[in-house]
């Protein structure tokens, strides 16, 4: 019996542990800018919250501003189906700040 549930939670782990590369992030489209939002350039990532990190958004998020800029979270993670696909729904706004 302990053989089988030590087996379960391994397989458990090993799928788990996959699910991470087979829902990456991708980018999307930015959240428009509010009032007094400023001019910088705003880049946006459609993601999934169970196997993407924050780390990882801010990481893409530097890379896709390029290098002297620094981006900035502009507004908190929101879920806009019509933006993101259904598989990634949640969405993450930067703005890259000169």
């Amino acid at each position: 019996m302990a053989k089988s549930v030590v087996l379960v939670l391994a397989l458990l782990s090993l799928v788990l542990g996959g699910c991470a590369d087979a829902l990456p992030p991708s980018e999307g489209a930015p959240a428009a800018a509010g009032p007094g939002g400023g001019l910088s350039p705003r880049v946006a990532f459609c993601y999934n919250r169970l196997t993407t990190t924050l780390h990882r958004l801010e990481a893409l998020a530097a890379e896709a501003c390029g290098p002297g800029s620094e981006p900035r979270p502009v507004e908190d993670k929101d879920m806009v189906l019509s933006a993101c696909p259904i598989t990634t729904p949640a969405r993450m706004t930067f703005a890259c700040l000169k």
